[in-house]
């Protein structure tokens, strides 16, 4: 689900003209193929049929989706809005007050996303092939496409760990797994004693499980190879949580390297 607040969905609510049950001046039809052309998503599909109106359906679109997808498609919609009347020239001072603070709303969502910025971590992965692999997994998840992301996402991954195990000389194989690679590197960090709960190593160990079917994952449901593809619903899932540990790991690091640095 997307982390906007109350105060926020009213705001869009405003400039959207949700009051009445509309969202600017859709009709169903209209409604259904822009969200479609932005997102990726069928919003009288499954997951809306007995929703209702546009609006409401728009209001359980804010619900269930996440912030990099509500973002998207909130960009779409202003930009609609704005050029609209731009048109007639017909935007008042209080418009243009509503208009600011919902495109605040927007970067707000962009900097809590975890899966946009693969490229700024702060291992150091420099070469043409990791710059390409990062603009893909961008562009398939800003597409709402994860199910095409998940066998490049699993690539970045053994780029990063390898490069880890590399940085601290930790030992490892060529033909080594995901999972193996991280429970190098949370040994490391266990000895290191930069970890200072015992949750979180029981987090760090789960995660090795969850990197091992990752594994499966990508050798028998993505297009890796000639597979069956996995759903799009579990494959976001799957994407988040990938990234948020990748995320974890990057930040951890940090910590690491400041210790050391003032030590």
């Amino acid at each position: 689900m997307s982390s906007l607040s109350t105060k926020d969905l009213r705001w869009i609510e405003q400039i959207l003209n949700m009051e009445t049950g509309w969202v600017l001046n859709f009709n169903d039809r209209t409604f259904q193929n822009f969200v479609l052309s932005s997102v990726n998503i069928d919003i009288a599909g499954e997951n809306y049929a007995y929703v209702g109106s546009k609006a409401k359906r728009l209001r359980h679109f804010f619900k269930i989706e996440n912030d990099f997808v509500t973002q998207k498609l909130l960009t779409d919609l202003l930009f609609e809005w704005h050029d609209s009347k731009e048109i007639i020239n017909d935007i008042s001072e209080p418009e243009l007050n509503l208009y600011e603070k919902c495109t605040a709303i927007i970067e707000i969502l962009k900097k809590k996303n975890t899966t946009e910025n693969l490229d700024e971590f702060s291992i150091v992965l420099n070469s043409d092939s990791i710059q390409l692999l990062t603009k893909e997994i961008r562009e398939k998840l800003q597409e709402n496409e994860p199910e095409l992301a998940l066998d490049r996402l699993h690539t970045f991954c053994v780029k990063v760990f390898r490069e880890l195990c590399n940085k601290y000389k930790l030992e490892y194989k060529k033909d080594d797994g995901l999972h193996t690679l991280l429970k190098k590197y949370r040994d490391f960090l266990e000895k290191s004693k930069i970890i200072q709960s015992t949750m979180t190593i029981q987090i760090l160990k789960l995660n090795t499980n969850v990197l091992n079917n990752f594994n499966t994952v990508r050798n028998n449901e993505s297009f890796a190879h000639d597979n069956k593809i996995l759903n799009k619903t579990e494959s976001k899932l799957i994407c988040n949580h990938v990234i948020s540990l990748l995320k974890f790991i990057d930040e951890i690091d940090i910590e690491f390297e400041n210790l050391v640095f003032e030590g």
